[in-house]
């Protein structure tokens, strides 16, 4: 059950725990608001805000008629929690009531004495958006980024947070205030961190042969970033956010290279962020040699499958100044395998082989290898 709020009361009604009986007068309400002790909101789920405020109240002995009551603001009443937290073994909460056309719970605790006793209460608040951004500048080596991660929240809520602990999972807490209708950024993270640059080729998507282009052929580059404490990171996830990219320049200052969304990276792995293309790496493929092997013939002698062994040379050219490090991508249908290589390989998928090239400045690096395939027929489409 949805509820608007805007104004959070809590109300304390005493009764004498022998002096409750079904004539009770309906509930009291009173005007006292215990101030929040403090405010903290847990962020760490993509859509869903967790919010937890501390209060002292000051309860009598006996039964206490705790009114929980709100206006303008969006919650999830059936998920309200109410814990103890000085006396959690002298407290007692008896029932829960929700009092028909309120915005509003009331809670029945027992105490054993007159005390004031600090209370934490837990619920959803809707409307606390959140986007996570990265700007990254690369030195001139192309070494190492100096990366900073911004938190921004939007407070749609209704609510005014004053002095709220933000957990994000993602980085370490921290304390701000954002009124309702405000949007606030922060910076979470900041740190120089090592990448590595990749280039990458994808056969599905470039042509085979460049010479016979128009124009010059670019290679996607990528600035890939471990997630790992050797890097400076590897206590957190990184989020999903847009990353603006910069390369230092020579004279000072710095040149955009571009943007990219950085994918939700978990610890120890890659988070990988598209730069541009580079003109100065050219990539071709050729196929030398196919043949058919074990053919398989139906009683009519019509061939119905067979298998084919082919050879492929994939030449990289390195015309930087510096090395390289080029991964080559291709794709193949059926059942498949690499017989032979001149370079190690690996089968990213049930289709998809992965060449892993350095490839020294000013130089040429050719990658040969024969591929099995099995099990084709004349209606197979082949690659």
């Amino acid at each position: 059950m949805k509820i608007f709020i805007r104004k959070f009361t809590v109300v304390i009604v005493f009764a004498l725990l022998l002096g409750i009986s079904e004539a009770a007068p309906a509930r009291i309400k009173l005007v006292a608001l215990p101030e929040r002790a403090s405010i903290s909101i847990s962020i760490e789920h993509p859509s869903e805000t967790l919010v937890q405020e501390e209060r002292i109240l000051t309860l009598q002995k006996g039964v206490n008629q705790v009114d929980f009551s709100w206006q303008g603001v969006q919650i999830d009443a059936d998920a309200i929690l109410l814990e103890s937290l000085d006396h959690p073994d002298e407290i007692k909460l008896i029932s829960i009531r929700y009092p028909s056309n309120e915005n509003a719970l009331v809670w029945d605790i027992f105490s054993p004495r007159a005390m004031l006793e600090r209370v934490r209460v837990t619920y959803f608040l809707d409307g606390i958006g959140r986007d996570i951004s990265y700007r990254a500048v690369s030195d001139l080596e192309e070494k190492n980024l100096f990366l900073k991660q911004y938190l921004k929240l939007r407070n749609n809520s209704g609510e005014r947070l004053e002095h709220v602990k933000v957990y994000t999972g993602f980085s370490k807490p921290y304390v701000t205030d954002i009124d309702n209708g405000e949007m606030r950024q922060t910076l979470v993270f900041s740190g120089k961190v090592p990448f590595s640059r990749q280039f990458i080729w994808d056969s599905s998507l470039k042509p085979h042969d460049p010479s016979k282009e128009n124009i010059t052929v670019g290679i996607p580059i990528s600035y890939n970033i471990k997630n790992e404490s050797a890097s400076g990171l590897g206590l957190f996830p990184l989020r999903y956010g847009k990353a603006r990219i910069f390369q230092e320049e020579q004279r000072g200052g710095s040149a955009f290279l571009g943007e990219d969304w950085g994918q939700y990276t978990p610890i120890s792995k890659e988070m990988k962020l598209s730069v541009g293309e580079s003109r100065d790496i050219k990539v071709t493929r050729k196929l030398i040699s196919e043949n058919r092997t074990k053919e398989r013939r139906n009683s009519h002698n019509r061939v119905v499958l067979f298998d084919k062994e082919s050879q492929y040379e994939i030449t990289v050219e390195n015309f930087k100044d510096s090395a390289a490090e080029v991964s080559i991508l291709d794709y193949f249908d059926n059942t498949w395998d690499i017989t032979s290589s001149t370079h190690e390989w690996s089968r990213e998928d049930f289709r998809t082989v992965k060449f892993h090239i350095p490839i020294a400045a000013s130089d040429s690096v050719t990658v040969r290898f024969t591929l099995q395939q099995r099990n084709l027929s004349e209606r197979t489409v082949l690659r």
